[in-house]
């Protein structure tokens, strides 16, 4: 979900050489450009690995690489044209085609004769 509060804040392109090396829950969202708590609950689901820090280790710090492959992980793959490599249609468990661009669901055809 994004939080369009910090949507004026996100960094989608690090600078390299000014980037820490760790980053907070914080940082870590603003680069996603989601909320603090979207990433908070990554990590309490230990989607995203991060390192506990401070005497308590209460802090908890997200690597940039470890980030860098969670978003790499979620990229989707570019759709390509209907004409070259679709996908096999699936046929409809819950509806029938009666005629084109007409469909009734089952259990209302199968009510209709037995009745």
């Amino acid at each position: 979900m994004i939080d369009s509060s910090n949507s004026a804040e996100c960094v989608t392109e690090p600078e390299v050489g000014d980037a820490p090396e760790f980053l907070s829950a914080r940082e870590a969202a603003q680069r996603m450009c989601v909320s603090r708590q979207t990433v908070t609950d990554l990590l309490n689901a230990g989607v995203i690995p991060f390192y506990p820090f401070g005497p308590k280790e209460g802090a908890r710090r997200i690597h940039r690489s470890d980030l860098a492959a969670y978003i790499e992980s979620r990229r989707t793959q570019k759709p390509t044209p209907a004409n070259e490599t679709a996908a096999p249609r699936r046929k409809s468990k819950k509806f029938a085609v009666l005629e084109p661009g007409r469909k009734v669901q089952k259990r209302a055809r199968a009510k209709a004769k037995a009745g």
